[in-house]
C-alpha cells in the first residue's frame, strides 16, 4: 500500500527518481563519517590511511549529492523528510530512556514491589 501510495502521490516517475536519487547520495555522505571512525578506533587504521580514503569517499559522494541538490523541490523533499521525522523520533526516544533511568536509579519501587501490585491488578 505503501509503494502504491508513492506512485500515486509522485505521479510521474521522475519525481520518484528525484527522490531516489536524493535519498540514496545523501546516505551515501552519512555513511562515510561512520565508515571513517570503525576504520580508526575498531580496524586500528592509521589517521592518514582512513583519512586519505574518507576524503576520497567524500569528494565522490558530495558531487553525486550535490547534483542531485537541484531535485529537492521536484521530489527528492521526501526522504529527507522521512529521515528527519526518524531522527526525531529515534532522539526522543534515548532522551526520554535516558530521563526514565534515572529517575528509576533515584528511587523507583522495587521490583518484588511492581510484581506484587501486577498480580493485584485483575484484566
Amino acid at each position: 500500500m505503501a509503494c502504491i501510495g508513492l506512485v500515486l502521490g509522485f505521479q510521474t516517475s521522475s519525481r520518484l527518481a528525484y527522490a531516489y536519487g536524493v535519498g540514496v547520495t545523501t546516505d551515501m555522505v552519512l555513511t562515510t563519517v561512520p565508515f571513517a571512525v570503525v576504520a580508526r578506533k575498531s580496524w586500528g587504521w592509521s589517521r592518514l590511511a582512513m583519512g586519505a580514503l574518507a576524503v576520497g569517499f567524500l569528494f565522490v559522494d558530495l558531487a553525486f549529492w550535490g547534483a542531485n541538490l537541484n531535485k529537492i523541490p521536484g521530489g527528492g523533499w521526501f526522504p529527507l523528510v522521512v529521515a528527519a521525522l526518524g531522527f526525531t523520533v529515534m532522539t526522543t526516544w534515548k532522551h526520554r530512556r535516558s530521563i526514565l533511568a534515572k529517575r528509576m536509579k533515584r528511587g523507583g519501587l522495587p521490583p518484588e514491589r511492581v510484581v506484587e501490585m501486577g498480580a493485584q491488578v485483575e484484566l
